[in-house]
């Protein structure tokens, strides 16, 4: 990742046993070392739901250690396509927003995160051996059995 991507946060989540336990995660390198967050999900459970909670924790944690960049890599494509609309949706805004017509109590609050700071949105693909991904995704589901 480039200099000008700034902090680059991977960041999954995880819904198991139909719907009913859940978690998130991100990690993300600092000092040359890898810095783990992992939380269990409450109240609603969704796959879609948890990988927006791992979005707005990276970003949280990113205006924490004061850095005004952040990049979410994520293999949700839920997320990624609500918050990098194609330039065909410029010309259709309707279509931009459809994703965002369930979980509007998280997407109020990832896209008020995501105003306050530069944030880039990429999709990285799943099990395919990236280690950030990899991390990540560990992390949710560790969180999602803590649930048990």
């Amino acid at each position: 990742m480039a200099a000008d991507e700034g902090q680059v946060y991977y960041t999954d989540g995880s819904a198991i046993e139909k719907q009913t336990l859940g978690g998130h995660g991100f990690c993300t390198m600092l000092d040359g070392k890898w810095y783990d967050y992992a939380e269990q999900g409450a109240g609603q459970i969704s796959n879609n739901r948890m990988e927006m909670l791992a979005a707005i924790r990276a970003i949280q944690h990113a205006k924490s250690i004061g850095q005004p960049v952040a990049t979410i890599m994520s293999d949700s494509q839920y997320v990624i396509r609500s918050m990098t609309p194609k330039k065909s949706d410029l010309c259709a805004p309707d279509r931009a927003e459809y994703k965002r017509k369930k979980n509007v109590d998280l997407w109020t609050v990832l896209i008020a995160e995501a105003s306050t700071m530069t944030v880039y949105f990429k999709y990285v693909k799943a099990h395919n051996g990236d280690p950030g991904n990899e991390r990540a995704d560990s992390l949710a589901v560790l969180a999602a059995n803590q649930s048990r």
